[in-house]
């Protein structure tokens, strides 16, 4: 049976790449400069004579022939600009194409890291990886537990049979436009929708049926990436796989229905928001930031551990995984599809496009599959249920473990905090995992008294390795400091936008005003859009003003005006919000996104309590949120406070819009309370 599935697919390999050979085949040729479609005769000819003058110039050097080659060099600039300009303004309404432009034009590259000569040998890479990621421990003793044990009475879970509709929605939803080992990427899949979808659809079925994951669809394209700006070791990358086409359908498939069981029956707890409908970076940092001013409130302190495993995803023990799953209720059947999916990978680096040997891998999940992100939470859904005393908070392998404490209750904080880490290190080493402490940090919150004394005195480690306390860190893709004020954050997010601000103001000769507008969006206002809800409350006046000066920038860029220019006026006409109105925007529609939708994160839900749920007393404010009791101003700058706040500012007509028309319309109830 398996051999018949792997000619049907061979068969449809290549009557894809048949196809396509000789109706769209490739061809090689030879680009010695970017193509310029704004490059036309006349200019040419402009060019040419400038360097004609520049060359008289070098040979005579007189005055009047440098005064001739700057007259000509001048001249071409301003008609190579108006070119530019023009054909850009040919463009619109096709955005891809004018991004396309705008990126050969240096305008909006994206920053890539580049890996050192000493790095990019693609075989060492690979060897390196094959190698680290051979399984370093059996697990003996949890798989023997997991196996004969079960998480629920009565669960059991089986793969179902997709059908074509499915499978034509999955086909088109795939983003990427990678090519795996087959040479068939998903744009030629789509080429190919529908015709093909009825023969996948059977493809998929039959692995299904007999519990297969094909062979050859579990050859990876390893592309390394840099996890710093200058990686010294190959511990410093990061492998993606690229996968075939056809096998990030049958994951997508796979997925959907593993998903879907576990969410029903609770297999990933609440503390994980990694890789899941409804959660993100922000859920988990506004659980942990508003328990933290809370306790602040309450004059307590909170330490805050944040963990670093090394290499997690690729250490993730097979044997150990598929008896978990079995644990979790999945049926031998399933279990035996995801031994198929995880055995027998083989991987092939690229690197300067020169590809490696291929090798085994024996262990971890593919980084840059569907599937694997999921197996991975199964995986380590128990880490989040294991600690006695501190709370625990998870996007991924990104984990922080935290507890709030009264001052004289010093010395037991500090044996209950070792003792967690004392049982998640027990972990790791019984999952195959690996805690580094060399990355692992603590922050301690509180006055700054008790702050001191925590610091000096507390000894946090991990296997014997005393943990560094510091006063800022990079926590999901925001810099905490203790004075939970973000200003590092801020000087970060600021020097950012001014430098993207400065390559466009470079440009500005050949942008119009609605690209200007476009690209200030998108290169220097989105900087500060990113949990832009979570540090806006926390900023103080000058912190406020300082982002402020960022987007008055932008308009005196889009409007062509000067430095001290009055702009006030400009805003309504560009249809922007100043920037604490965008904040409260932002905030808004993540309190309306949260309250209506049924995926949304109960730890979230249970900080906003309706004042009809403490009491039936049916007054004019029964359907508004309850303020939670407070004492100090630090209060204010929490989730908890603004949210009551901001939810009950909302006028009542709005709460039952829907998400899109909510934001609309509340961002001209913004406009028009300003105004």
């Amino acid at each position: 049976m398996q051999i018949t599935l792997i000619k049907k697919i061979l068969i449809l390999n290549n009557l894809i790449l048949t196809l396509f050979d000789h109706h769209a085949p490739i061809k090689e040729c030879l680009i010695t400069k970017p193509r310029a479609p704004w490059l036309n005769e006349n200019l040419k000819i402009f060019m040419k004579q400038r360097d004609e003058a520049l060359q008289k110039f070098k040979r005579t050097k007189l005055y009047l022939d440098w005064v001739a080659y700057k007259n000509l060099r001048n001249f071409t600039v301003a008609a190579i600009r108006k070119e530019k300009k023009k054909y850009l303004d040919s463009l619109n309404g096709n955005s891809r194409k004018t991004w396309a432009t705008l990126k050969s034009f240096n305008i909006c590259t994206s920053k890539n890291y580049e890996i050192p000569q000493n790095l990019s040998n693609p075989n060492d890479i690979n060897n390196y990886f094959a190698t680290y990621l051979q399984n370093k421990s059996n697990c003996t003793n949890k798989i023997n537990f997991y196996a004969n044990n079960s998480f629920k009475d009565n669960l059991k879970f089986n793969f179902k049979l997709t059908n074509m509709s499915t499978v034509h929605k999955i086909l088109n939803n795939i983003k990427t436009n990678a090519t795996g080992v087959d040479e068939i990427s998903p744009l030629m899949l789509k080429y190919c929708s529908p015709y093909i979808d009825k023969y996948i659809t059977h493809i998929v079925n039959c692995c299904i049926e007999i519990s297969y994951f094909p062979d050859q669809w579990k050859i990876s394209v390893g592309k390394p990436l840099p996890k710093t700006t200058n990686p010294s070791s190959f511990s410093e990358l990061r492998i993606i796989s690229i996968l075939p086409a056809l096998s990030k359908i049958f994951e997508r498939i796979l997925h959907e229905q593993m998903y879907e069981y576990c969410i029903e029956n609770a297999i990933i707890p609440n503390a994980q928001c990694g890789f899941r409908k409804g959660y993100d970076t922000s859920v988990a940092l506004i659980n942990v930031l508003d328990d933290i001013f809370r306790a602040h409130d309450k004059k307590m302190n909170t330490i805050l551990v944040l963990l670093d495993f090394s290499k997690a995803f690729d250490t993730v023990n097979h044997d150990l995984l598929l008896a978990k799953l079995q644990y979790y209720g999945y049926s031998n059947e399933s279990c035996m599809l995801i031994k198929s999916y995880l055995t027998n990978r083989f991987q092939s680096v690229c690197c300067n496009n020169t590809f490696s040997d291929r090798a085994a891998i024996a262990s971890g999940v593919p980084q840059g599959s569907i599937l694997g992100p999921l197996l991975f939470l199964i995986y380590t859904s128990d880490l989040l249920k294991s600690l006695n005393f501190c709370k625990i908070q998870a996007f991924a392998d990104d984990t922080q473990i935290y507890i709030c404490f009264d001052t004289e209750d010093f010395k037991e904080i500090e044996f209950c905090v070792n003792e967690d880490l004392k049982l998640l290190c027990q972990f790791s080493e019984d999952h195959n995992l690996k805690l580094n402490p060399d990355k692992s940090q603590v922050m301690a919150f509180g006055n700054k008294k008790n702050t001191e004394l925590i610091k000096n005195n507390f000894n946090i480690s991990i296997n014997n390795s005393k943990l560094s306390f510091v006063d800022s860190i990079k926590n999901l893709g925001v810099i905490i400091d203790i004075q939970l004020r973000f200003k590092e954050h801020l000087k970060k997010l600021i020097q950012k936008s001014f430098f993207a601000l400065k390559v466009l103001y470079s440009n500005r000769h050949i942008l119009n005003k609605s690209l200007r507008k476009s690209l200030c969006e998108t290169l220097v206002l989105s900087n500060f859009t990113y949990c832009d809800y979570i540090y806006g409350f926390c900023l103080d006046l000058e912190s406020k003003n300082r982002i402020q000066r960022v987007q008055n920038a932008c308009v005196r860029f889009i409007c062509g005006l000067r430095k001290f220019d009055h702009i006030s006026h400009l805003y309504r006409d560009l249809g922007w919000l100043k920037m604490n109105e965008r904040r409260l925007l932002h905030f808004s529609c993540f309190l309306m996104k949260t309250l209506n939708n049924p995926c949304a994160p109960n730890s979230i839900k249970e900080r906003l309590i309706f004042r009809n749920a403490i009491h039936n007393v049916n007054i004019r404010n029964v359907k508004k949120l309850t303020m939670p009791l407070h004492t100090t101003a630090i209060f204010k700058r929490s989730f908890s406070y603004n949210a009551v706040m901001q939810y009950n500012l909302i006028p009542q007509s709005y709460l039952t819009l829907s998400l899109a028309n909510f934001k609309q319309k509340y961002k001209t109830f913004l406009f028009n309370r300003i105004n």
